[in-house]
């Protein structure tokens, strides 16, 4: 029963926390922690471009890997293989670069409008360098947020400190969680951390 309990509360995790999720998450902070001022921005507007983010960026791209993996395109939702990568990674970018094509047509923010760009960086950095290394993915997302959050926080003023404390808590129960499941080892999973942590600091200071 203990056992059951672990994989429940691991695979919780792996919900919670999915890298679509969490692109999610950035734009909700964003919004929600007034980061677009000193634009005025109305309430209904605040829950359309929540809603914008929540399906285009993670809703539309896991029914499309729902549809791959019907379709024997993939074997597993989270173990997939160098070749599986390819249309996966290929349907997440297309998403990612309609929600950035959105965001600039209406003119939003940078600070929102980099965070489809940002993800899609991310992705595609996960690709090349999973080639040589073994990146987690989901260790690599949440660290590439918490850069995010650091960025911004230093870059606009903002006060995100909770933000990057709860990041930073996230990071480590995930981390504790599947080095305990033996998902992935101890060296991996900081070479995760560091390899979102470059990617996200690294694309936001060259962009901004």
């Amino acid at each position: 029963m203990k056992i059951d309990t672990h994989i429940l509360f691991s695979r919780l995790l792996q919900l919670l926390f999915h890298p679509f999720a969490v692109v999610c998450y950035a734009a909700i902070v964003a919004i929600e922690c007034n980061m677009m001022t000193p634009l005025y921005v109305p309430s209904p507007i605040k829950n359309l471009l929540i809603q914008l983010f929540v399906w285009i960026l993670c809703i539309f791209p896991m029914l499309s890997i729902l549809i791959l993996k019907r379709r024997n395109v993939i074997s597993s939702y989270t173990l997939l293989s160098v070749s599986e990568l390819n249309p996966v990674i290929g349907i997440n970018s297309f998403f990612f670069l309609v929600a950035a094509g959105v965001l600039h047509t209406i003119e939003a923010p940078f600070v929102l409008y980099i965070i489809p760009l940002l993800a899609l960086l991310t992705f595609l950095f996960y690709y090349m360098v999973n080639l040589k290394l073994r990146l987690n993915i989901y260790i690599v997302s949440l660290s590439s947020l918490l850069g995010y959050f650091i960025h911004s926080s230093i870059e606009y003023n903002y006060n995100l400190l909770p933000a990057i404390i709860a990041t930073i808590l996230i990071i480590g129960i995930v981390n504790y969680s599947f080095i305990e499941d033996e998902v992935i080892s101890l060296k991996e999973s900081l070479t995760s951390m560091a390899a979102g942590l470059f990617i996200s600091l690294s694309s936001l200071f060259l962009m901004s």
